[in-house]
């Protein structure tokens, strides 16, 4: 949890230093956007390394992350020029790549099947957790010292983090694989064998949709309450709020997952994802437009338990988890990056002012998104029928 909050706070830190480093360094839009596209970039492409090594070294891969992190956090805060601050970000977006593929490498080794739903579910709040404190502590930080400030706060968690991780038995416990079995050739022979399974593809497709749901309505949401429902200045408390959304949702998601079983948890997130992100933009006034944007960010971090806990009944090898998260990992860059991108095409097309459609049509263009997720949670149910438990059960317990 305390991983998934780290990566909060290095998320939410550009947008509330923002203004300072425009009006300081004579940043540009898209420089400040780049920072944020930097670490972005960086945290899913090294999701497949980072699972690598969780397999080999297990929770220690951590420490070396941690590193990473902190070398990152110290850079940037010390740095006064565009080149260094990419920099900067790029070693923290290596470093927070761990946290997905490594977390649930542990959890699924130290923790019995019958406790897991709970464990990810608590592990994936990180990110609620730290959305909201990190917008509460890092505003308040940037207030007092300036952008160095937030840098440090954060490299305090970090540090936090570290310590954690060194008090944690079952995180300094190695993986009970042999070196042979976690050599680089079976690693990704099993890789290999990860990007052909059906039902991986499945997860991603879900995992890849809600993520794009997730970062386009961060994006977006605040502008469209801005434009078209006359909520000036409420960017700010949009994103706590969905912060605190975010943090419901993961573990009713993981809740829900007990109930009902993986599949059916994963066809209803992505079905209700559906129908209440094309109803964002329909009913008049503020507070109704509000109320279905949180309820969209609730349900996009509802999905992340039943993914990641379905990983351990999907590969033939344990090894194999930590290298088919990351590999999860890594494709969510696909919806990050598009989403996005297409709601502002449309809303340069079809405007953004009151009484103009951009809106409108982006979010029922993002509602596809979900749409496609939904049908691929469909499939995962039919094929996945009648397996769920009967897998889990087949496996060996955990500590």
């Amino acid at each position: 949890m305390l991983l998934f909050a780290v990566n909060a706070f290095l998320m939410v830190a550009i947008p509330i230093v923002r203004i300072e480093l425009q009006d300081t360094f004579s940043l540009s839009s898209s420089q400040v956007g780049l920072l944020t596209s930097i670490y972005t970039f960086t945290y899913c492409a090294l999701a497949v390394p980072m699972g690598m090594a969780a397999a080999r070294w297990g929770g220690r891969t951590v420490m070396a992350a941690i590193g990473l992190i902190v070398v990152g956090l110290v850079l940037f805060a010390v740095s006064s020029s565009f080149g260094w601050f990419m920099a900067a970000r790029f070693l923290q977006g290596c470093g927070a790549a761990c946290a997905m593929p490594v977390g649930t490498a542990i959890i699924v080794r130290a923790i019995v099947p019958e406790r897991r739903g709970r464990a990810l579910g608590i592990f994936g709040a990180g990110l609620g957790f730290g959305t909201v404190v990190g917008f509460v502590s890092l505003r308040f930080a940037q207030e007092v010292g300036g952008y160095r400030a937030v840098f440090w706060v954060i490299l305090g968690l970090a540090v936090v983090t570290g310590v954690a991780v060194l008090l944690n038995k079952a995180v300094r416990t190695a993986p009970p694989h042999s070196r042979e079995e976690t050599s680089p050739a079976n690693l990704l022979h099993g890789l290999g064998k990860v990007a052909v399974n059906p039902r991986i593809w499945l997860l991603v497709i879900i995992n890849t949709t809600a993520s794009a749901v997730t970062v386009a309505v961060i994006v977006w949401a605040p502008g469209f309450l801005e434009d078209q429902r006359d909520a000036l200045n409420l960017a700010a408390y949009l994103t706590a709020a969905l912060g605190v959304a975010q943090l419901v949702g993961n573990p009713a998601g993981a809740a829900l997952m007990g109930r009902w079983g993986k599949p059916a948890t994963l066809l209803a997130a992505m079905g209700a994802m559906t129908v209440f992100t094309a109803a964002v933009p329909l009913p008049p006034g503020l507070l109704p437009a509000f109320v279905l944007i949180l309820i969209v960010g609730f349900l996009t971090i509802a999905p992340l338990p039943p993914v990641l806990g379905s990983i351990p009944e999907i590969v033939s090898r344990p090894e194999d988890i930590g290298p088919a998260t990351g590999f999860i990992g890594v494709t969510n860059l696909i919806g990050m990056v598009s989403a996005p991108w297409i709601f502002g095409l449309l809303l340069d097309a079809y405007g953004r002012a009151p009484g103009e459609p951009g809106y409108l049509i982006g979010f029922l263009a993002l509602a596809i998104f979900p749409l496609i997720g939904a049908l691929a949670g469909l499939i995962y149910r039919l094929v996945t029928s009648g397996t769920d438990g009967a897998k889990l059960a087949a496996r060996p317990a955990g500590r």
